[in-house]
């Protein structure tokens, strides 16, 4: 018997050209906050979308300013699906303040990220490993 129908987020990440050029502390705290970005709009899969049986690939386009705030989020490129597209931006506006990306100068500056995410649904758990031992 198959194990329950299980959401995985398969990828998550905030990519743009600015994220290659800008300093390495701020690309780090740009992806962690992604990451919980990501990890928002996997609870809210979980509890309304999964059931619907969709999958696919969003691509969220929004603006860091300079004070961290989140605006302009948009579907950059589709999923086929209405609700895993709203879905990111509902998880986008749900978090924390992005981390603000300060110029060579010190001073703040406002960003464009893409942010990718990927909804798969799994029917099958892998088989268990070797020598381990389930209840």
């Amino acid at each position: 018997m198959a194990a329950p129908v299980a959401p995985v987020l398969a990828q998550q990440k905030a990519e743009n050209s600015t994220l290659n050029s800008a300093d390495a502390g701020w690309r780090d705290a740009a992806r962690r906050w992604s990451l919980r970005v990501a990890s928002r709009a996997q609870q809210i899969y979980q509890l309304e979308v999964v059931r619907l049986g969709f999958e696919g690939r969003v691509e969220a386009m929004f603006r860091i300013g300079v004070d961290g705030t989140v605006r302009d989020c948009a579907v950059h490129r589709s999923s086929g699906a209405a609700e895993l597209d709203a879905l990111v931006c509902r998880a986008i506006a749900q978090s924390p303040p992005a981390p603000v990306n300060l110029d060579a100068g010190g001073q703040a500056q406002e960003v464009a990220v893409v942010l990718p995410v990927e909804f798969v649904m799994v029917d099958d758990l892998p088989p268990a490993e070797e020598g381990s031992e389930t209840d």
